[in-house]
């Protein structure tokens, strides 16, 4: 799950009843007051994590599902 107005990306781990973070960067925050950031997440074929950011345009792959708020996080493309 992705919170739209923080840079933040949240995980529900089994068993919990709260969110916590799965990873922030401030890459992913809204470029402006009041605008959306993050907007979309989906788990690729490689197993890898895509987030995308709706204002932006950024698409973002996290490799790896362990919890980490600091995680590596890099710019995805898309081959065309």
């Amino acid at each position: 799950m992705t919170d739209a107005a923080n840079p933040t990306v949240l995980r529900l781990p089994a068993g919990a009843s709260q969110f916590e973070v799965f990873a922030t960067n401030p890459q992913f925050a809204p470029p402006q007051p009041n605008s959306v950031g993050l907007d979309g997440t989906a788990f690729g074929g490689d197993g890898a994590l895509y987030v995308t950011t709706y204002t932006a345009g950024g698409f973002w792959r996290f490799a790896g599902r362990s919890s980490s708020a600091t995680r590596a996080v890099s710019w995805a493309s898309v081959a065309r």
